[in-house]
């Protein structure tokens, strides 16, 4: 047991920056929510509902597709819709709903209380594995300039709330981290999570596939049997689609429940065109710019040069490996498809965070930066957990 409590402890010396990091910034975005909840009133819209409206802690984080998860944890999979527009719950990916209600029942089924504290475990681990590989990989500085911009990025607040992303980013930065160890079976495994959680996950696969290849040199004959661990990541959208063939005999349902009215999965251009020809001065002064598309349209442009940075070797003592870059490319080439929701989307690009962080070589520069993003941040959390449209 003293061995034990040591490690821990030493554990957590260790791991002092990015625990300390997680309980600033989510302590921070807690208390925004929960103060502006308890000042200013919420959308006031007929069809506004809410998750736990006893507890402003927690109650601002159940927005929009909350209730679709909260749905399939209490409800099961259907193919009959509760939406005046047909929605379906099948467009959702299982891992996230599923994982909670196997918790739920051992906390008296507070669906939402459970998902509340399972998200931020999940983000915390996610940091410190992040901090991890960053740090092994290239140097203390730069894992912790990652992890802060990961962390304080306009969009992170999706990892406080009742969403998917917090789960799928400790599955993909686990398997990443796995893969560099050639730990290949419990890589493949955390890939499977990945893919089960969301369908951006292939491309955690995919990119687990060619670090596989990296570590053998593209030497086929080096192949082993360990091969079988990267293939196991072909289990988390499958075994979804094998469930769905069975209970509604349509493997395929989730892409066609998508396409239902009132979810955005195009890309959007007359849309974008409308924003652009709004964009003025004038139109500024007046409020009359959507400030959530804006964000949104200046995450499609930095996330894409960073992208293209990364494939281009800046900085070439902090190269970013292309098997990273191939999963961030696959992440938001797929992600453009909905681009109203691209800054929720990209949140999970943690290799074009490596290649920020590799940028600022001031800490003055990088201070004023976090400082920015932090107001926005702040911004969107309020935005979000009063009810309206964020991504």
């Amino acid at each position: 047991m003293d061995k034990f409590v040591n490690n821990l402890r030493g554990a957590l010396r260790f791991h002092q920056f990015p625990i300390t990091l997680f309980f600033i910034n989510r302590g921070f975005l807690v208390l925004v929510a929960y103060f502006s909840l308890s000042q200013m009133p919420i959308n006031s819209a007929p069809w506004i509902w809410r998750g736990t409206p006893q507890n402003l802690l927690v109650d601002g984080w159940t927005r929009w597709d909350a209730g679709w998860y909260r749905d399939i944890v209490e409800n099961g999979y259907t193919t009959t819709s509760n939406s005046v527009q047909s929605q379906l719950n099948v467009a959702f990916f299982p891992a996230f709903p599923y994982l909670l209600k196997l918790i739920c029942p051992i906390f008296n089924n507070h669906t939402f209380y459970v998902g509340f504290v399972f998200n931020h475990v999940c983000f915390l681990l996610a940091l410190i594995i992040l901090y991890d590989l960053v740090r092994k990989k290239f140097s203390v500085e730069l894992a912790q300039k990652t992890t802060i911009s990961l962390a304080f990025f306009p969009f992170s607040l999706f990892f406080s709330a009742f969403y998917t992303e917090s789960l799928f980013l400790l599955a993909t930065i686990t398997a990443f981290y796995l893969a560099e160890r050639q730990r290949w079976y419990f890589a493949g495994l955390m890939a499977a999570l990945a893919g089960a959680t969301r369908v951006v996950g292939i491309f955690t696969g995919i990119a687990l596939f060619f670090l596989y290849l990296d570590a053998i040199k593209y030497n086929w004959r080096n192949i082993r049997l360990n091969i079988i661990g990267v293939c196991l990541c072909i289990l988390g959208p499958l075994s979804y689609m094998c469930f769905l063939f069975i209970k509604f005999g349509d493997p395929l349902i989730f892409l066609r429940a998508q396409s239902a009215p009132g979810w955005v999965h195009s890309l959007g251009v007359n849309h974008f065109l409308g924003w652009l020809n709004n964009v003025s001065f004038s139109n500024f002064e007046k409020g009359y710019i959507p400030i959530a598309e804006t964000l949104h349209i200046i995450s499609v442009i930095g996330m894409g040069i960073l992208l293209i940075l990364g494939m281009l070797g800046i900085k070439n003592e902090n190269r970013i490996p292309y098997p990273y870059l191939i999963f961030g490319g696959g992440v938001f080439l797929f992600s453009l498809t909905a681009w109203t929701g691209f800054g929720r989307f990209s949140s999970v690009i943690f290799p074009a965070f490596i290649v920020l962080a590799t940028l600022f070589s001031s800490e003055r520069k990088f201070f004023y930066f976090t400082t920015c993003c932090s107001m926005l941040l702040t911004l969107e959390t309020v935005v979000f957990t009063h009810f309206y449209w964020v991504a």
